[in-house]
């Protein structure tokens, strides 16, 4: 559904339950923060619930979500601080902006087949939007016309990761639930002490992955049918162990990618693609898993646009690539050893001999499971990012299953909806 209508009923400031401590007030950013693009990170989560807008359970729901919001900020305090330019951030306890409003349509006239452009109304603020108070985090809390709601969370990439954003929601369900084995452990946002920042002046810009053309996003839906399938289609011979979920997914879209380069009238050589490692979950990571803020990298491989590479191939040279994230790798980072690569990357972009793809994925976070307190969501999404080819990973409902939020330029969707297994995997409903 397009065009439903949007009331802003509220906005308010939530600051944390209890003052941060001086020696907190600044945070200094790490080198992987500062290299973060200044975007804001969106989720939504669809509940269906028993509420209706015009009665006092609407009121009590906000206000427990309020008060835990609060609660939960005392733990992730600079959440709720301003960002300060590419150097820090200040943790001044202003606030996360709070927004609630009613939405003119039901749950399921929204979702049914939605608009994903549109899904941005359900957020208080779009991805890159600029706002004049540096915001780290906003919330809206949308009521829907049959009682249902939908929870929007945008935060400032220049402080969290996908791992991070995910804690910080899952801390904020179960306080709001009153979970007596609330979670107590230690937040830490100490990233710099890993990877003390840098001057950036000069060698990288963190708004070069921003696309200022116009995107279109399409939501593509692998069941575990389809997964199985795809993973039936690799030679395992020529693999070291089975191929992943993820593994396949990213390989296939690669692919596709790659079919939207060869259209072209003037194709590039090279095409590669970019994912997304978690460093807290490489293999006898130092970095602990309470540690937040931005700690992952990129980490690229790449192959010729002609002839087409083969399905077990690009899963191989996938997989190869991340298994160059190790604990020796992270001394590169470390260093800025890592950026030589990034800059020959860059520079084959910028001369036309290549483009690239990227890939990242929340696969792995429970967000199925983000109770507070009215039951589990129906759907989680995002919505459309201000990035030129790239893919972001949702589980489906039943955990088994990936969604693919592809992001492409205007012009390309043609080439991809002429793809008959493009579009026997773009499936626009969501059941209910």
């Amino acid at each position: 559904m397009s065009n439903f209508k949007v009331e802003i009923k509220s906005k308010d400031m939530i600051k944390p339950f209890s003052e941060t401590p001086n020696n907190l007030k600044t945070l200094q950013l790490s080198f992987l923060d500062q290299f973060a693009p200044p975007v804001l990170m969106p989720l939504i989560f669809y509940y269906q619930t028993p509420f209706s807008q015009h009665n006092n359970n609407t009121t009590t729901t906000t206000m427990l979500l309020k008060n835990s919001l609060s609660e939960t900020l005392v733990q992730f305090y600079p959440l709720a601080g301003r960002v300060n330019g590419n150097l820090s951030i200040d943790c001044n306890d202003q606030g996360v902006e709070f927004y609630e409003a009613d939405i003119l349509a039901s749950l399921a006239e929204v979702i049914a087949n939605p608009d994903l452009k549109e899904l941005t109304k359900l957020l208080p603020y779009a991805p890159l939007s600029i706002n004049n108070n540096n915001i780290v985090t906003a919330v809206q809390v949308n009521h829907f016309s049959c009682g249902s709601m939908a929870i929007g969370v945008c935060m400032s990439h220049k402080i969290a990761d996908g791992a991070t954003v995910g804690a910080f929601i899952k801390a904020w369900a179960r306080c709001a639930r009153g979970d007596s084995n609330n979670d107590k452990k230690l937040v830490t946002f100490d990233s710099a002490s890993f990877f003390p920042p840098m001057d950036l002046n000069g060698i990288y810009d963190p708004e070069i992955a921003i696309c200022k053309e116009e995107l279109v996003t399409r939501r593509l839906i692998f069941d575990k049918e389809k997964l199985d399938e795809l993973k039936k289609q690799c030679d395992n011979e020529q693999l070291e162990s089975p191929p992943t979920r993820a593994g396949v997914v990213s390989a296939l879209l690669w692919k596709m990618f790659i079919k939207i380069a060869r259209a072209k009238p003037m194709p590039t050589k090279f095409f590669g693609v970019s994912q997304v490692v978690n460093l807290r979950t490489i293999k006898s990571s130092p970095i602990p898993e309470n540690y937040h803020g931005n700690l992952f990298w990129s980490t690229f491989a790449h192959t010729q646009v002609e002839p087409e590479i083969e399905y077990t191939e690009a899963v191989g040279k996938l997989r190869t690539a991340v298994k160059k994230i190790d604990t020796s790798y992270l001394e590169k980072i470390k260093t800025g050893e890592c950026l030589v690569e990034l800059q020959k990357a860059y520079e084959s972009f910028s001369q036309g001999e290549a483009d690239f793809c990227g890939v990242s994925s929340l696969i792995w976070f429970p967000l199925y499971e983000v109770n507070f307190g009215w039951g589990t969501p129906i759907w989680v999404s995002t919505t459309t990012l201000p990035f030129k080819n790239t893919v972001f990973l949702l589980p489906t409902k039943c955990g088994q299953g990936i969604e693919a939020w592809m992001n492409v330029l205007e012009h390309d969707v043609a080439t991809l909806e002429a793809d008959q297994e493009f579009c026997s995997l773009a499936s626009p409903i969501i059941q209910l």
